[in-house]
């Protein structure tokens, strides 16, 4: 894959004057040119929306979307993430509307991440993780929450999915004991995190199939993976946006729901099960069978007094609810 720098500066020399504009300000001003629009990098160049656009594809690209993704590929690799966290701060300063600026560049992330999808390599993904003895999702830092999105999802849809990093020290004898059916799915932003790349190592050492959802096909994530699955990203304050991620992911549990009939109907023949054993009172707790009041589950330990008495009848682990205060 060929730096835009370098084919900026290979073709300059036979470029028009406005086009020429357009390739400095791009040369100069990776950091502002990711956000702009054909139209608005048109009005900082002083040259027509349509010339940049036919410029986009006097480079090679499809349109100017495909220059835009490439101009983001090029500033994520040169700068640091403290460079790239200055620039969308400044970039944001620069919106006259902040929710629909936001809002405006998660629709374009999601636009051009699927673009880029290849509906073949999704349903080759899907195929594996349907037929996987258990599906490992990994993610560390800020992708941490979008592994455990993912892998909750697949364990209320179709029975496997289990989180994994190094925090709970265990993810090498986790590997190491895994199927040989099981799945790793790796989800990665630049800069990657070298436990997530650790992981993966061991994952291909071990022969494990493994699915990379992340943002470069040149990065160490994708070489690591015998599937790539590609989305666009920008970092928007502080942080990077995970609206790419989050649509590859509700595209590939939409896959497998659709080939995993009979997988999940078992589930929720079970959750049928579970729901028809529990009666709601009006008061909103449930009375399971035996008349004992049950409260939905959460994790807090909560000390229960009676109202004749008034004394603690001793802490009562009610996984999903807060600690109750006493009854006076």
């Amino acid at each position: 894959m060929v730096a835009l720098c370098t084919m900026l500066r290979t073709i300059y020399p036979n470029l028009s004057p406005g086009q020429r504009r357009v390739a400095d300000f791009l040369s100069e001003h990776l950091d502002e040119a990711q956000f702009l629009t054909a139209r608005q990098m048109g009005a900082r160049c002083d040259f027509s929306e349509a010339g940049v656009v036919r410029f986009a594809q006097l480079l090679g690209f499809s349109g100017y979307p495909e220059l835009r993704r490439a101009v983001r590929d090029e500033f994520r690799i040169s700068a640091t993430p403290t460079t790239q966290m200055m620039s969308a701060r400044f970039a944001l300063a620069d919106e006259p509307d902040l929710v629909e600026g936001i809002a405006r560049r998660d629709a374009t992330l999601i636009g051009d991440t699927a673009a880029r999808l290849d509906l073949a390599v999704l349903e080759r993904c899907a195929a594996r993780l349907v037929s996987a003895n258990e599906i490992y999702v990994l993610g560390h830092r800020a992708s941490h929450s979008m592994a455990e999105y993912f892998a909750t999802a697949l364990r209320q849809g179709i029975g496997v999915g289990l989180p994994l990093s190094f925090g709970t020290g265990m993810a090498y004898d986790v590997i190491a004991s895994a199927h040989p059916r099981s799945v790793v799915v790796a989800v990665s932003i630049t800069p990657y995190a070298p436990q997530t790349l650790e992981i993966l190592r061991a994952a291909a050492i071990r022969g494990l199939h493994r699915i990379a959802i992340t943002d470069h096909p040149l990065g160490a994530p994708a070489r690591l993976a015998d599937e790539v699955i590609l989305f666009e990203t920008e970092i928007q304050a502080f942080t990077s946006s995970y609206v790419g991620v989050l649509t590859i992911f509700h595209i590939l549990l939409a896959l497998v729901s659709r080939d995993s009939g009979a997988r999940m109907e078992g589930l929720l023949t079970i959750r049928g099960a579970f729901d028809a054993s529990r009666i709601p009172e009006q008061n909103g707790a449930h009375r399971a069978p035996g008349g004992i009041g049950v409260r939905p589950i959460s994790g807090a330990m909560s000390s229960v007094r009676t109202e004749k008495s008034g004394k603690d009848e001793g802490a009562r682990w009610c996984p999903n609810n807060p600690p109750v205060p006493p009854v006076r």
